[in-house]
C-alpha cells in the first residue's frame, strides 16, 4: 500500500501533467471554450488517476485481509504463548538453583 509520501508524489506528478496538458491547448478562440477544454482534460486525467489509485488501494486491502485472517492470528498467539511458557519454565529452572520455589499451581497448557 502506498505511503502518504508516495500519494503526495503522485498528486504532484498529476498536477504537473495537468499543467503541461492545459498549456498545450490552443490559445485562439473563445476563452470560455478553452477553459472548458482545460477543465475537461483535467477531470479526465484526475478521474483516471483516481481509478488507478482506487484499484491499487483495494488490492492492498484485499492482500492485507488475506494475510491476516482470524485463524492465522490465533495460531500466532498460540505459538507466542508456548514460547512465553517455555521462557518462564527456563527462568524458573534457573532461579531454582538459587533457592526459588516453583508455585504449586501449574500454568495451564494451551492446546
Amino acid at each position: 500500500m502506498a505511503t502518504h509520501f508516495e500519494v503526495f508524489d503522485k498528486l504532484r506528478d498529476l498536477g504537473r501533467s495537468l499543467d503541461k496538458i492545459s498549456s498545450t491547448l490552443p490559445g485562439d478562440g473563445d476563452a470560455e471554450d478553452t477553459n472548458k477544454a482545460r477543465a475537461c482534460l483535467q477531470l479526465k486525467a484526475l478521474l483516471s488517476e483516481a481509478k488507478d489509485f482506487k484499484e491499487e488501494t483495494n488490492k492492498g486491502i484485499a492482500d492485507a485481509k488475506s494475510r491476516h485472517n482470524l485463524d492465522s492470528v490465533l495460531a500466532l498467539c498460540e505459538k507466542q504463548a508456548c514460547k512465553i511458557r517455555e521462557d518462564i519454565e527456563n527462568l524458573e529452572d534457573h532461579l531454582a538453583k538459587y533457592g526459588y520455589k516453583k508455585p504449586s499451581g501449574a500454568i495451564k497448557v494451551l492446546n
